[in-house]
């Protein structure tokens, strides 16, 4: 992991769960380039097991199951352009800091966000 410089989009988020298990998210450059693609979470809950992939830090397809399911149930999300993400992302933080309001996706929004996941 890169510690000693932080690159650009790095952001996390960890979550100890009551029964003893821990959940982890990344949203962007944490570690090496080699491994910036394919990217997946793999998630599992009391009630069913989840596999999100995609690549490049953009999660496009989804795996799901829930216990009683006897076949894995397959999704695909048609993902807008990298540059148009992050233009939209710019555009919202420039209305924000020009209005004087916090964004419409805070740390508090990320973090109940993981724990409904898990």
């Amino acid at each position: 992991m890169n510690t000693e410089k932080p690159m650009a989009g790095d952001t996390a988020q960890g979550e100890k769960l009551e029964n003893g298990s821990c959940a982890s998210a990344s949203g962007g450059a944490l570690g090496t380039k080699a491994f910036n693609t394919p990217m997946y979470v793999h998630v599992f809950a009391e009630n069913g097991e989840a596999l999100v992939t995609g690549a490049d830090w953009m999660y496009d397809k989804i795996e799901w199951a829930t216990v009683d399911d006897r076949e894995k149930n397959f999704e695909e999300l048609d993902l807008l352009p990298r540059l148009e993400i992050m233009r939209y992302n710019l555009k919202h933080f420039v209305e924000c800091v020009r209005n004087g309001v916090g964004p419409s996706f805070d740390a508090e929004t990320s973090t109940a966000c993981v724990s409904w996941v898990t």
